[in-house]
């Protein structure tokens, strides 16, 4: 949990294994944000190759996988930071987007400069992603209660 202006932040990072149903923690996770009223975001291995994410159809497409990857969005309202087609992971001359970022409308508006380096060493068969967040005071605005004037 971290404060994203006067929005307390939900960060979760998981893993969806390929042979399992949808994370029900995920699931948990959105509704103990909007019960604390707070932001969420999600960083996460999906093994879920969806066009909304820039993936292409290589490995061949898992359509259960991705049916239920994209419902869990739709349900949730949660919307994609991902940009780009680069892939997120890469090994055995295969590459794919498996890695995601989705986050809730308010926070996936402030964040921007998503990057894939693939010119980092990971030591892993994922590469190095990262996004830059855009966190603002708010201004305030002088008023006068003209109702007190003499």
């Amino acid at each position: 949990r971290q404060g994203w202006n006067d929005h307390e932040t939900i960060v979760v990072s998981g893993y969806w294994p390929c042979d399992a149903p949808l994370p029900g923690l995920w699931i948990k996770a959105v509704e103990f944000a909007r019960a604390r009223n707070a932001e969420i975001l999600f960083e996460v291995d999906a093994n879920a190759h969806s066009e909304l994410f820039g993936a292409k159809v290589n490995p061949p497409v898992d359509a259960g996988r991705k049916n239920a990857l994209e419902e869990f969005l739709t349900d949730t309202l949660l919307t994609p930071v991902n940009r780009g087609s680069k892939p997120t992971w890469a090994a055995r001359g295969s590459c794919s987007v498996i890695d995601l970022f989705f986050a809730s409308e308010y926070l996936a508006r402030r964040l921007y400069d998503y990057l894939v380096h693939d010119d980092v060493v990971s030591f892993s068969d994922h590469r190095l992603v990262s996004v830059t967040t855009k966190a603002t005071r708010p201004e305030y605005q002088k008023l006068r209660n003209l109702g007190k004037v003499d």
